[in-house]
This record gives C-alpha cells, structure tokens and sequence, in this order.
C-alpha cells in the first residue's frame, strides 16, 4: 500500500492571489504582512455618492432652466375653457345654445375679427356713445377672448352666477362682472 498524499490547503491569501492575478498582500513599513484590502481604499461598486466635479453640471441646469421657460411660455397660451365644459354636441347645445360645435364654430369665425377690439359697457358707458366709436379697445385682456364670449354664454344660456363663473374661469368676481 502507498502512502497516500494529503492536498496542502493553501492560505486564503494565496488563493486570492491566484484568482486576481496579483499579490493581495503588501508588506508594512514595519515588515509585517499586510492585506492589500486594508491597504487600499475601499472602492464602490456605485456612484451615488460621487461629488461631480466643480462645473460639470453647468450645462445641464442651463438646459433645465431653458426647459423651464419653456413651460412658462406654453402655459400662458391657454386653450379655451370651452374645451373643458363642450365635449359633445349636446353640451354645446346646454352651454351655448348652439346646436353643435359647428355651427358655433362658424359664428365665431364671422364674429372674431372684430371681437378683439371690443370696448367693455364700463368703459363706454364712462365716454359715452358719441365717444365709443372712435374708443380703442379695452386694456389687456383676463381671459382670451372665447373665453370671455363662452362666459358670456355661461351667464345668458345656462344662468350661472358671477361668482361661480368667477371661480370656473380663475378670475375675480370684477373681471366677470365686467366681461359678461
């Protein structure tokens, strides 16, 4: 019978070095062995704490403050309440009394040109009517002028109080009162 042979167990240093291909310990200053690990810093496996250089975000918050001036000036074009409240035919008929979409759609395209240089009753009634005819247009406009034609149809058509329709509309109680 042979003498059998025992595999050597190698240290976990030594396995280590084998797998990484490098030598996992380093010795000390003092001569003392030392794991590479401790010798070195630890390294993440993740950046979520990682400071970006100084400047290196620079042209990303110009990109978001171009984007959010963007978004400024797309809300200030509103699209016409109108939109909210008139889905079918049928609502148009409740809100405005027009029998559909169409047909007030082709009233508004005759009426529209000279919508906008409307003078308020307020402010006619302050020049009087000899005046009126030669009046400029009331000041800017709360609300476009759709909107102010549909508050119109709101008050008449359906019966809605100032107030309510000051609410619908985000405006005050004096602009409605003013407009309709």
């Amino acid at each position: 019978m042979g003498k059998q042979v025992l595999p050597v167990e190698k240290s976990p240093y030594a396995r280590a070095t084998e797998r990484l291909e490098s030598d996992v310990r380093e010795i000390a200053e003092n001569g003392e062995e030392v794991e590479m690990a401790a010798a070195v810093p630890a390294v993440s496996d993740h950046d979520y704490d990682a400071r970006p250089p100084a400047g290196a975000m620079d042209a990303a918050l110009r990109r978001i403050e171009e984007l959010e001036a963007a978004v400024r000036r797309l809300s200030l074009v509103q699209q016409p309440q109108l939109r909210r409240f008139c889905v079918s035919d049928e609502d148009f008929r409740y809100y405005t009394r027009f029998p559909s979409e169409r047909i007030l759609s082709l009233f508004w395209q005759a009426i529209e040109p000279s919508a906008s240089s409307l003078v308020y009753w307020s402010k006619a009634q302050r020049m009087g009517v000899e005046a009126v005819s030669e009046a400029t247009p009331s000041p800017q406009r709360k609300l476009p002028v759709i909107d102010e034609y549909f508050m119109y149809s709101l008050r008449t058509a359906v019966g809605l109080k100032e107030k309510v329709l000051a609410d619908m509309f985000g405006v005050s109680v004096s602009t409605v009162s003013g407009s309709s």
